[in-house]
């Protein structure tokens, strides 16, 4: 995905590798610089939520994660429920598959 650096979701999916690899400072650059070139949808703010939280950065993880709720309409890879579907209870998964995509951000 390096060679695609400058496409925002090639730069998104490589954030996101970034920060299952616990390469934080890395993934952290690349949503910096999405948030910084007008990329502000829901899925970068939970990423970079992700991302903070997980390397112990507890203060502007959950910043990123109220601004990445407050964005959950445009979460397009659906990057929240995937934080939450492990400790979903049975009847929110159920919710969630039958409710409507336009629907969904409600549910957080």
């Amino acid at each position: 995905l390096a060679e695609h650096a400058g496409n925002p979701l090639a730069d998104l999916r490589r954030a996101i590798l970034l920060t299952e690899a616990e390469e934080y400072a890395s993934a952290d650059t690349i949503l910096n610089r999405l948030v910084a070139e007008g990329r502000d949808d829901g899925t970068v703010w939970a990423v970079r939520a992700q991302s903070a939280l997980e390397a112990g950065d507890t203060t502007n993880g959950l910043e990123y994660y109220d601004q990445a709720l407050s964005r959950a309409a445009t979460d397009s890879l659906q990057i929240l429920w995937q934080q939450v579907a492990p400790i979903a209870w049975e009847e929110e998964d159920s919710l969630w598959a039958i409710t409507i995509v336009v629907l969904r951000p409600c549910l957080f």
